[in-house]
């Protein structure tokens, strides 16, 4: 503008954005494709915060796992999922991840909203900033239960059947010992008796 404030004419600068289009294009891209395979996973997903352990997103998986809606997952903690005598194990392994480890996986019982117990398989993978700090941690959930019900039944039936085979073991050191005893107890009378009858035969007819 001159003194007046007239306008006489404009300066126009212009930068080339493409890399950055694409970046956030790509960015955006790479946000739908998480977000399809977490929703969609076959198995309990969940993004806990490392530091408190709360819930920052779920999957209808975990929620059909655990019995809770996602808004009251969403209200807890990775550990309020966990059995309360397993929790202290729970934040050894926070705590190990903060310092450093990236992965663990392990098996624990869950308790469910409606008070029943799961036993669930889980892989907690660290996520880390651009410093390589952990900041939080993408965590995979399946239900193992009829699985672990299976190995208690195969765990009874061998406690059974080493049961019965001590039985055997031990009626067949019974009838041993029985048929030894007995042996023992036929045999000496039979020696004193055949011992007799061999001096009565040497003997006088008196």
């Amino acid at each position: 503008r001159d003194e007046a404030e007239n306008l006489i004419g404009y300066i126009k600068v212009a930068y080339d954005a493409t890399r950055r289009k694409l970046s956030e294009e790509t960015l955006i891209e790479s946000e739908a494709d998480f977000r399809a395979v977490f929703h969609l996973a076959g198995t309990g997903k969940a993004l806990p915060d490392l530091r408190t352990g709360r819930l920052l997103r779920v999957n209808q998986k975990l929620c059909d796992i655990t019995g809770y809606s996602g808004e009251e997952l969403l209200a807890m903690t990775i550990q309020e999922l966990t059995r309360p005598e397993d929790r202290e194990q729970d934040f050894a392994v926070y705590k190990r991840m903060l310092r450093g480890e990236g992965e663990y996986e392990t098996e624990r019982r869950y308790a469910r909203n409606d008070g029943s117990e799961i036993w669930v398989y889980i892989n907690v993978v660290a996520l880390r900033d651009e410093r390589g700090n952990p900041i939080r941690a993408t965590a995979s959930v399946i239900d193992i239960t009829g699985r672990k019900q299976v190995e208690e039944k195969l765990k009874e039936a061998l406690a059974r059947e080493r049961e019965a085979r001590g039985e055997a073991e031990r009626a067949n050191r019974s009838k041993d010992e029985f048929i030894a005893l007995v042996s023992h107890e036929l045999r000496s009378p039979l020696n004193a008796i055949l011992g007799w009858a061999v001096a009565l035969r040497r003997a006088r007819d008196d």
